[in-house]
């Protein structure tokens, strides 16, 4: 799954590029033969689909009120991970998230942009990026989790049109979630015993093969 570059094309075959990406990431997220694998085709193939530098899936935990990354792919910042485990945001502490959650609001910011959310603002300058797509990603009539892409200052800025195109990928991606969220639960059986949830023996059995490994 490799992209020549990030540059954008804006010439007239731009739609032609744009749909045959579509069907490309429709193609993979259905090939996807686990949970880890599928969010990384998300991540990679949305990337290149936007012509954006990073992109990163996060799921909403309503009992605690914020948003867990699962996957950032891409030209990363200094701070991010491809696959965190502690990576969270509060939606008492980012206004546009938080709408973006009661309403399912999408929005694009821009660095130093007039009226920005400043906590976007600074999310943009932690990750050194310039401007940024953020998309609500629905399952079963409600928001399930954040989409968010950025470019660089190399890149031309995020428009409209681009935020009404993420729209039709991430319509994609809601469509992979529920094949994601079939990949967990399988995993989540697969490794612990189902009447406790305490990890069982063929966890620790991997956990035990891939310290080996890294010896």
């Amino acid at each position: 799954m490799e992209h020549s570059d990030l540059t954008v094309d804006f010439s007239a075959d731009q739609s032609k590029i744009r749909l045959h990406a579509l069907g490309e990431l429709i193609g993979l997220i259905s090939a996807a033969r686990s949970y880890r694998e599928l969010l990384t085709i998300i991540a990679d193939e949305s990337r290149g689909a936007l012509g954006a530098a990073t992109v990163s899936l996060s799921k909403f935990e309503p009992e605690y009120g914020r948003m867990r990354t699962l996957v950032n792919y891409g030209a990363l910042g200094p701070h991010e991970e491809p696959s965190p485990t502690d990576e969270v945001y509060y939606l008492a502490e980012h206004p546009a998230a938080r709408r973006m959650f009661d309403e399912g609001h999408a929005y694009l910011q821009v660095r130093d942009q007039d009226e920005p959310d400043e906590f976007t603002q600074q999310l943009l300058a932690l990750e050194g990026k310039q401007s940024c797509l953020v998309l609500p990603v629905k399952f079963e009539g409600r928001v399930w989790g954040e989409f968010w892409a950025t470019r660089t200052s190399e890149q031309p800025d995020f428009t409209h049109d681009d935020l009404e195109y993420g729209r039709l990928v991430v319509g994609q991606i809601s469509g992979g979630v529920a094949q994601a969220e079939h990949f967990a639960r399988i995993e989540r059986y697969a490794f612990t015993d189902e009447l406790t949830g305490i990890a069982n023996r063929r966890l620790f059995e991997q956990k035990l093969d891939e310290c080996m490994e890294d010896c």
